[in-house]
């Protein structure tokens, strides 16, 4: 079985780039414009390497095909001089993730292997994303099927039929805010609804969310005076099991690295301790004043 390119590298090019990528890299050297269409058509690699023209086409129409088509977790063009306008045009309008010339070659490999360890995490964030869709449509399902059940066994009796419903609403705004957590990339629009949600819950007062990013930089997001602030941890959160309340070490921790007072906090883990040994576990904490 022929293994799908993870590394799909577009014309000649005097670089002897296979003796220095790693086992796990398959990759394919493409000098034709049909094959080149043909893999975009068919698969979607992990990384483009744009080294120089096809047949006549242009290293800048080949970058412009793959944006178009949304092709391509991770792309490098390279070039030997690069202008200030070349640069923002191929970032703004390609979304070309990296860029290199004859003094950086040396660190080639370097960069094919970040694209390489990037595109298989957007990779599996795409898929527990559509894992989420999937489970969302099986909950709508079964959702449905409840209330026609419910219907027909409260007809004669409305006040329980009152109280049904009210239960399946509040299912319904679950797989509300799960379809919409769902379809968000960016950490500060999960937030915002979070947030949001979270509005008629008078006594929860802020949420604040730590993860760490692929650059491993330790991140705390929260809501400040109209909009998410992003703050750069100088040191890690500490890690819970799955549900923590009221925690002394978890509210120093987020006033020491947030510079203001902090109430007391529930704090949920977003995966199990000692999950991930690179990363460290995210999790939410809500600042309420709630009694328990």
């Amino acid at each position: 079985m022929q293994l799908k390119p993870s590394l799909l590298v577009l014309g000649q090019s005097k670089l002897s780039l296979e003796s220095t990528l790693s086992e796990k890299v398959v990759a394919e050297f493409v000098n034709s414009m049909d094959r080149y269409i043909e893999i975009l058509n068919d698969i979607n690699p992990t990384v483009l390497l744009f080294l120089n023209s096809i047949e006549g086409i242009e290293l800048e129409e080949l970058v412009r095909i793959a944006s178009l088509q949304n092709k391509g977790r991770y792309k490098i063009a390279y070039m030997p001089s690069w202008s200030t306008d070349q640069l923002i045009k191929f970032k703004n309008d390609y979304s070309v993730d990296a860029f290199v010339d004859d003094t950086s070659l040396s660190s080639l490999s370097r960069f094919v292997e970040k694209g390489i360890i990037i595109g298989e995490e957007v990779h599996s964030r795409e898929d527990i994303f559509k894992k989420l869709k999937s489970q969302n449509s099986e909950l709508e399902s079964l959702t449905l099927d409840l209330e026609n059940i419910i219907e027909e066994r409260t007809k004669n009796a409305l006040a329980q039929k009152q109280e049904v419903e009210i239960n399946v609403n509040k299912v319904r705004g679950v797989i509300r805010l799960v379809k919409e957590l769902s379809s968000q990339i960016a950490l500060e629009e999960t937030l915002l609804l979070i947030r949001n949600d979270l509005k008629r819950f008078h006594k929860i007062n802020q949420c604040i969310l730590a993860v760490e990013d692929y650059n491993l930089n330790k991140r705390l997001y929260y809501y400040r005076a109209g909009s998410v602030v992003e703050h750069v941890a100088e040191s890690t959160w500490p890690e819970i099991q799955m549900i923590r309340i009221n925690s002394l070490e978890d509210q120093t921790y987020l006033a020491n690295e947030l510079s203001f007072p902090i109430g007391q906090v529930i704090s949920v883990a977003l995966t199990s301790a000692g999950s991930s040994k690179n990363q460290a576990q995210p999790v939410i904490h809500f600042e309420h004043s709630m009694s328990f």
